[in-house]
């Protein structure tokens, strides 16, 4: 015959929440105005090729909104998310 498994409880207590402390808020996030990203740099992801934000383009139903980019090594320009440039890093 099996016998039943033991079940553990573990209580985890913040030094915090001993103290009588109130918990810490997560700070709000801050996203930067489209315009203000323009002329700078990014790359795509830690290792992609980097590209310069050269304008804004049109604004998606759900908030999202469309930036012109310009990858540096080809030169070629395109659309761009600004939610997707917003997780990449800023180029050096």
């Amino acid at each position: 015959m099996d016998k039943p498994l033991a079940r553990l409880q573990i209580e985890v207590v913040s030094i915090n929440a001993r103290l009588g402390l109130m918990p810490r808020q997560p700070a709000a996030s801050f996203v930067p105005d489209p315009q203000a990203l323009v002329g700078t740099c990014r790359r795509f992801g830690p290792f992609g090729p980097p590209y310069e934000i050269i304008g804004i383009g049109a604004e998606e139903p759900r908030g999202d909104r469309w930036m012109k980019i310009r990858v540096l090594e080809t030169g070629e320009v395109a659309d761009y998310k600004f939610s997707d440039i917003l997780d990449d890093p800023k180029e050096r």
